[in-house]
C-alpha cells in the first residue's frame, strides 16, 4: 500500500526535533514530497484548465498561464534543492532548506491558480505547501562565515 503524501509528511516531520536541521536522507525526503505536490498540483490544473476551454477559454488559458508559470518556478527551486542535498556534505545541507522555500512561491500561485478556477486544492498540495514552509523554516540557515557560499 502506498503511502499518502499527508501521512509520509507527518513521517519526515515528527523525525526533526524541533529546530534543529535534518540530515541528508530527511532533506532529501523532504524535497521528494514536495516534488510530488508540484506534480499533482501541475496535473491537477491540466486538467482544469483543459475542462473550463469548452466553457470559458480565455479563463482556461489565464489558469493554464498561472498553473505554467508556477510550476517553472517550483520545479527551479526543487532542482536546486536537489543539487544542494546532492552537494550535502560539501556545504548543501545549509542551502536544501532555502531552495525549498523558494519552491512554495511556484507551488502558492499555482494553488492559487486552481482556487481562482473554482477548483479544489487536492490535500497533496496544501500538504505539501505545509511540510515546505515548515522544513525549510528550519532548514534554511544563513551560512556561516566559514562556509563559503
Amino acid at each position: 500500500m502506498r503511502l499518502g503524501i499527508a501521512g509520509a509528511a507527518l513521517l519526515v516531520a515528527s523525525c526533526i526535533p524541533a529546530g534543529a536541521p535534518t540530515d541528508r536522507p530527511g532533506a532529501r525526503s523532504a524535497v521528494l514530497l514536495v516534488a510530488e505536490a508540484v506534480h499533482v498540483a501541475d496535473v491537477t490544473c491540466a486538467d482544469v484548465a483543459h475542462a473550463m476551454a469548452s466553457t470559458d477559454r480565455g479563463k482556461a488559458l489565464a489558469v493554464a498561464d498561472a498553473c505554467a508559470h508556477g510550476y517553472a518556478v517550483a520545479r527551479s527551486s526543487l532542482l536546486a534543492a536537489e543539487a544542494a542535498v546532492d552537494a550535502y556534505d560539501a556545504g548543501g545541507a545549509g542551502r536544501w532548506g532555502c531552495a525549498l522555500r523558494d519552491s512554495l512561491v511556484g507551488l502558492r500561485e499555482t494553488s492559487a491558480a486552481l482556487e481562482l478556477a473554482g477548483a479544489k486544492v487536492p490535500a497533496a498540495v496544501s500538504d505539501g505547501l505545509s511540510l515546505a514552509s515548515t522544513l525549510s523554516g528550519l532548514a534554511c540557515a544563513p551560512q556561516s562565515d566559514a562556509g563559503g557560499g
